[in-house]
């Protein structure tokens, strides 16, 4: 099974990291491919907590069916806004469905989420970005 992840994981891109020191609010140095590099969160992405030694996903829009331009490597600073070819997956240990999120909590966008596919498992990034509001 760790062979089948390696090799989705290479498919689409997805850069491993981990933090190795929170500088603030949004803004973190974690390892990438053996690399330091400076992590900043911004926007609805500053939301997320970030913790020294924690794990964190870099995952291109590409990966979910999204027009983007993945750079070839890295810049030393990555920003994370609406713009980013990347979205930032914090602990991707734990795996929580969208329809599970929804399913748990009394949601006022919960008629919009389901008639635009965000609670169906879509994967748009629309319904990407709702299912990290809704995480």
């Amino acid at each position: 099974l760790d062979g089948a992840v390696a090799e989705a994981r290479a498919a689409v891109q997805t850069k491993r990291c981990r933090i190795v020191s929170v500088q603030g609010r949004g803004d973190a140095l974690v390892t990438v491919d053996g690399a330091t590099k400076r992590l900043r969160l911004t926007g609805d992405w500053a939301r997320a907590e970030l913790r020294a030694g924690a794990r964190g996903h870099l995952v291109p829009w590409a990966a979910v069916g999204e027009p983007c331009v993945t750079p070839q490597t890295l810049p030393d600073e990555i920003t994370i806004d609406q713009a980013s070819p990347y979205f930032w997956v914090a602990c991707p240990e734990i795996f929580v469905s969208p329809t599970a999120v929804v399913a748990a909590t009394a949601c006022e966008r919960r008629a919009w989420l389901t008639s635009t596919g965000g609670s169906s498992g879509g994967s748009s990034k629309p319904a990407a970005l709702g299912a990290a509001k809704h995480a």
